[in-house]
């Protein structure tokens, strides 16, 4: 049985129903409280409406409980990611129809507060679709996503996308990040222009931060079985240690420009090149003009090539490659002295 506590003066007939200061309250979290205008009822899919709302509030548990009310069916149709937000209270306004609407206004979340002027349309499958301006502020974006290495951001975006679970998420994203936490390191002054689709980026990034400094175009998709690189990116001042990327105390500058496919040297396929380096260290400045990779075929006709100011190496066949990263390092621990190898 769903109980419903209506106080407020509504007018006019069915089909164009108006109402005043209306306050409507049902489950144990579930309210509004506003100024509505409702065109087109009975037929709620031809109901145009126009809402102004001074506050709502209410959360996924509840929202399955009213849902059974209605129905007379157990439903859990809302999706399960709405949960994380907990109770989720709202001003603002809402207008157009209930499959093709803008929401304006201000969300406050247990994750955090967003701010929105987004249209949304939801097809016959369920599936929205999103186009609008968001501004999120101190939001935990890593506990929405469930990925550990991200913490809050605060941000101002243009937002275009696709549905609403993260494994089938399409994002396009244009704006600027005040901050993000990544990895227990706060970055500070982002810019984004990309696609986001499910663990694939392709698009612009920088970051002007007192601690690295980064300009990077181009696509990382790590949805392959082997993860496939091709960007071209500068890193100037990288303070690896302030970064919490490293517990020596070293600054990395570099050029990349990466075509390949692979997580290591076994298996890579295509070219990396690094140029441009400078180490700088407690023990000195380093520069390396170069280092030059590429990879092709499998097997007894794989071939891997690396070109450097430090090592040339060029090896044809199927072995171990432990000893060619071990010697590797062995060269790199002069740079590096805390370098484990």
């Amino acid at each position: 049985k769903l109980d419903i506590d209506i106080d407020g003066k509504i007018t006019g007939y069915v089909n164009n129903l108006k109402a005043k200061k209306l306050s409507i309250k049902t489950g144990k979290a579930t309210y509004i409280k506003g100024d509505f205008n409702l065109k087109g009822l009975p037929n709620w899919e031809e109901t145009f409406m126009d809402m102004k709302i001074e506050m709502a509030g209410t959360n996924k548990k509840d929202l399955d409980e009213i849902l059974t009310d209605i129905t007379g069916k157990k439903m859990k149709s809302i999706p399960v990611i709405v949960n994380k937000f907990g109770n989720v209270n709202f001003n603002g306004s809402f207008t157009g129809f209930q499959n093709d609407f803008v929401a304006y206004g201000e969300f406050k979340t247990k994750l955090g507060r967003i701010m929105s002027d987004v249209n949304m349309k939801i097809d016959k499958k369920g599936t929205p679709s999103y186009t609008g301006n968001v501004k999120t502020f101190d939001f935990n974006l890593g506990e929405l996503i469930s990925e550990k290495s991200l913490g809050r951001i605060t941000s101002t975006l243009y937002v275009k996308g696709k549905g609403i679970e993260v494994k089938e998420l399409t994002e396009q994203l244009k704006g600027e990040v005040t901050y993000i936490d990544f990895n227990g390191y706060r970055y500070r002054n982002v810019s984004v222009n990309g696609t986001f689709d499910k663990k694939y980026f392709d698009g612009s990034l920088k970051i002007n931060d007192k601690n690295v400094q980064l300009v990077f175009d181009g696509g990382v998709n790590l949805n392959p079985a082997l993860p496939v690189f091709n960007f071209q990116a500068s890193i100037k001042k990288a303070r690896l240690r302030a970064l919490k990327l490293y517990k020596d105390s070293l600054q990395v500058d570099a050029v990349f420009s990466t075509n390949f496919s692979g997580n290591n040297l076994d298996n890579i396929q295509g070219n990396l090149s690094i140029q441009q380096i400078r180490l700088n260290n407690v023990k000195g400045i380093y520069n390396i003009d170069s280092v030059q990779l590429s990879a092709s075929g499998i097997g007894i006709d794989r071939s891997l090539k690396i070109k450097s100011d430090i090592l040339d190496a060029s090896i044809k066949g199927q072995y171990d490659l432990n000893t060619i990263v071990s010697y590797y390092k062995a060269i790199a621990k002069t740079y590096v002295p805390s370098l484990k190898t």
